[in-house]
């Protein structure tokens, strides 16, 4: 989501760095005048296992400061090379714009679900856990992060429930010109380190 957040958000959310600074990239690029396609890349797959979505005692339980509802783009960054292969491809349709990379928008609940079904019987009683505000700056504090990293990271979750990760734009467009199979969240987790042996 890297055209400037604080845009997106109407000014709600101001500390997203991360993003922001991709998106004064963009606003320099362009006015320079070179040819760029701005390849956009979504919500890290490889974060979720064992670290967002973890053992805890005897459960299994996904845990973010955001609504159970919210869209989250999911994004294999050993799908890169896919998405750039379609900028290449399609030169000429995408030179000027954004490209969206994600396989898909699952909800947090989603994620859940999708973990649930490929692993029946460890997965059955998985949860999802809406972090309140006090509770993960909290938890973030004890690993020695700064206060304006903690404060950028949960406006990073919350935007995209509030406004959409990309704003809420839909991925059809981008996803319309890539011919290679991308991964989706459940053929990731079949693989994932963090969940082998899981039944």
């Amino acid at each position: 989501m890297y055209w400037p957040s604080w845009l997106v958000s109407k000014g709600k959310y101001t500390h997203l760095y991360h993003f922001d600074s991709k998106a004064h990239v963009e606003e320099y690029v362009r006015s320079l005048g070179i040819p760029a396609t701005f390849f956009m890349p979504g919500f890290y797959m490889p974060n979720i296992p064992g670290q967002m979505l973890s053992k805890r005692e005897e459960n299994w339980v996904f845990s973010l400061p955001i609504a159970s509802s919210s869209p989250i783009p999911l994004y294999n960054p050993a799908d890169t090379g896919k998405y750039i292969k379609a900028i290449v491809n399609n030169k000429d349709a995408l030179l000027g714009k954004r490209f969206l990379g994600a396989t898909e928008y699952l909800t947090a609940q989603g994620v859940v679900d999708t973990f649930k079904n490929v692993f029946p019987e460890d997965g059955k009683p998985a949860t999802y856990f809406e972090t309140p505000k006090d509770m993960y700056f909290g938890f973030m504090k004890t690993t020695g992060m700064p206060d304006f990293v903690i404060e950028e990271l949960y406006e990073n979750m919350v935007l995209m429930q509030d406004f959409g990760y990309y704003g809420g734009e839909p991925l059809d467009e981008s996803l319309g010109y890539v011919s290679d199979k991308l991964t989706t969240w459940a053929e990731y987790v079949k693989h994932a380190p963090a969940f082998a042996g899981l039944k």
